[in-house]
């Protein structure tokens, strides 16, 4: 969801700190004071962390407990301050020695409230992109998985509904591990543009340049398929929306993208560049003259001579195909992942 789910602590002082929290009961007083206190304050790692049993003993009962992150799960730690009595946990991001909060370091940035049951994960996801993937299927019933989810992920947003940065549950900028190609936008989804379309062959090729058996490609495809007489293709072959990228010496990749936008219709290329790494594209411009015309392009990562990449061991970018007209803007976006391996 493209929300900010706030929670807001009040100290006894008069400082706010806002957190995240799903839901509050309705016979929780917000407006009745609790006491908060916190159980690490003893230096123990584990009653830091609220470590099943670690409250044994240490009186939260009605009391606002801290509990820093790490060691289980957070989920775990709000069972732990419900089972020891306490009315509220307040969870403590220490990441890098600071608390990631628009307040003092006296403050906690994510705030489970009373209720205990703020859970992480893909449930919630898999729903949202199943419907949206039956909607664009239902609008073009001629297009393969591999279509649909190109254009669910070329056309994702990369700001939140406020056009800032996205960010992490930490308040930070969220990286392209956290965001992955971006936030789903049905309606651009529905008129991507350009697609990168796949065929059972192709990932055929694909395992085949992994080095899978002969009896796993067929437990995969079904079929009676043999790598020995199927043209393998290297792992960054795939023609996959993005581009992951372990980079010792330079590498060229080749895509090709399938016009279902205008038919007369001109792209040009615009690149982030990953930091520490140089970015090419031949041919830099796109022609379509007809409505699923396919044109092939070709993409090379080269580590700069400076090897500032090296330093950083990760960086990401995009690549991204633009095209104007007067009835139709696209803006078809491939994510960049690159990883520096120094030992190539």
């Amino acid at each position: 969801m493209d929300r900010s789910i706030r929670t807001t602590v009040m100290l006894g002082n008069g400082e706010f700190c806002n957190g995240e929290s799903l839901f509050q009961p309705k016979d929780f007083q917000s407006n009745k004071p609790l006491p908060i206190i916190f159980p690490g304050a003893n230096g123990d790692a584990n009653t830091t962390a609220c470590i099943n049993g670690s409250l044994d003993g240490i009186d939260v009962k009605g009391k606002a407990v801290l509990c820093e992150r790490g060691r289980i799960g957070d989920i775990a730690k709000g069972l732990v301050v419900k089972n020891a009595g306490g009315a509220a946990m307040i969870l403590m991001n220490t990441e890098d020695g600071r608390f990631q909060s628009q307040c003092p370091s006296s403050c906690a940035s994510r705030i489970a409230s009373s209720t205990f049951n703020i859970i992480s994960g893909t449930s919630m996801s898999c729903p949202h992109l199943s419907g949206i993937a039956a909607l664009l299927k239902s609008s073009h019933p001629d297009w393969s998985p591999a279509a649909i989810k190109s254009a669910i992920m070329t056309t994702a947003d990369v700001a939140d509904n406020q056009g800032k940065q996205i960010v992490d549950q930490r308040l930070t900028p969220a990286d392209l591990f956290a965001t992955g190609a971006g936030h789903v936008n049905p309606s651009r989804a529905n008129d991507p543009g350009l697609i990168y379309d796949l065929t059972p062959d192709d990932y055929l090729a694909y395992l085949c340049g992994l080095r899978y058996t002969d009896n796993q490609v067929r437990i995969v495809a079904g079929s009676n398929a043999s790598c020995s007489i199927v043209t393998s293709i290297r792992e960054g072959e795939l023609n996959y929306p993005s581009f992951s990228v372990t980079l010792g010496p330079s590498q060229t990749f080749n895509r090709t993208v399938t016009n279902v936008g205008n038919a007369m219709s001109a792209y040009s290329v615009e690149i982030i560049k990953p930091q520490g790494v140089d970015v090419s594209v031949k041919p830099d411009a796109l022609h379509f003259s007809s409505m699923n015309e396919k044109l092939t392009y070709s993409v090379t990562f080269s580590p700069l001579d400076s090897g500032s990449g090296g330093s950083i061991g990760f960086a990401e970018g995009s690549l991204k195909w633009v095209s104007s007209s007067s009835s139709t803007k696209y803006e078809v976006r491939s994510p960049i992942s690159v990883t520096f391996d120094n030992s190539k």
